[in-house]
């Protein structure tokens, strides 16, 4: 996104998890938006927590190496700090105490899709001492790769891997997706990712694994100790808004307020039509400024692109870092990630 320090940026909510990361590159303010009011409350109440925690009670919180933390443990650090919340933030954990004992991070229907795939395909297709074995390799690429396709790559993982995306697909409405096999598509790259990438620096393939992370090995960003500090001193410069996206981006000129350095839409597009897309990106052309940068992602086999009217008019493609991020990608689901500068 090219952010420097100081600027004012756009992105989606989501559990905060891009939001919080976002600060790591000493915004100004970061404005993050999402429809659904249980992200922001995911959201706002992992914002607590960096302020108000230390880093261990913070990731034993949320849920990393959620096993070997008492959900009693959880309860008492929410109580601890669920007077600095926001009233229906606290009202609505106040009432998923259940969500609290087992760790908030693990509680979304994403996240619980996520888990139950694990038990219930990949505990089933793998044994788990294999399962540990893979997530620490790594140093040797070739040892990696030679596990995996010797002992991972088996009828029983391909099935479980297209019985875990079949869960997903569950939750969209297929009629607005391409007619792909996305099974097929995503099984192809799980397969990738598995034989070119490190396993015990990608928090994306423990997740989906093991439907957790046990803090072995990589987390996210906004995650890690040594980021801690600088997200405790910048949490404040959040701004957490409620809103539907398109709506939203279309009124904010509107608003008289200042434009964006930056906009991350993320992958919310992918419940959007083409039309309702193109409107999206089009209205986020209209508030960031000049040079500024727009990113968005889409599922694997989704792909939806810039609209054409844009391109080269409005908006310059970065390709050259649209294929520089490819390398970077850890996750199974992802098409390329689509980058431009506004003209």
């Amino acid at each position: 996104m090219n952010i420097e320090s100081g600027d004012r940026l756009f992105t989606i909510a989501s559990c905060g998890a891009n939001a919080m990361t976002l600060l790591l590159d000493d915004p100004a303010e970061v404005v993050a938006l999402d429809l659904s009011i249980p992200q922001l409350h995911l959201a706002k109440l992992q914002a607590a927590c960096i302020k108000h925690l230390s880093h261990q009670e913070f990731i034993d919180f949320t849920g990393v190496d959620r096993e070997n933390v008492k959900p009693e443990e959880r309860v008492r650090i929410y109580r601890a700090i669920k007077g600095s919340l926001e009233l229906p933030t606290q009202e609505y954990w106040d009432s998923r105490m259940e969500a609290v004992e087992f760790g908030v991070m693990h509680c979304g229907d994403f996240d619980i899709n996520i888990r139950t795939a694990a038990e219930d395909f990949f505990f089933v297709a793998l044994d788990q001492s294999d399962i540990k074995r893979f997530l620490s390799m790594g140093d040797d690429m070739k040892e990696q790769s030679d596990f995996f396709e010797n002992v991972m790559n088996t009828k029983y993982f391909r099935r479980a891997v297209k019985r875990l995306i079949q869960r997903l697909l569950s939750d969209f409405n297929l009629s607005i997706f391409p007619d792909v096999d996305y099974p097929k598509f995503y099984g192809r790259r799980m397969e990738e990712i598995c034989k070119t990438i490190p396993a015990k620096r990608n928090h994306c393939i423990e997740y989906i694994l093991t439907g957790g992370y046990s803090g072995k090995y990589n987390l996210r960003d906004y995650q890690l100790k040594e980021n801690f500090p600088i997200l405790k001193e910048r949490i404040d410069r959040l701004e957490w808004i409620q809103g539907e996206l398109t709506d939203w981006l279309r009124k904010y000129p509107l608003s008289k307020q200042p434009m964006f350095d930056c906009v991350c839409v993320s992958n919310v597009t992918d419940w959007l039509t083409i039309e309702n897309h193109n409107l999206a990106i089009r209205s986020a052309g209209k508030i960031c400024k000049q040079g500024g940068r727009i990113v968005f992602w889409n599922g694997q086999g989704m792909a939806k692109y810039w609209p054409s009217e844009m391109v080269d008019t409005v908006l310059k493609v970065e390709h050259e870092i649209e294929a520089e991020c490819v390398k970077y990608d850890r996750m199974i689901f992802w098409e390329p990630l689509r980058v431009a500068t506004v003209l």
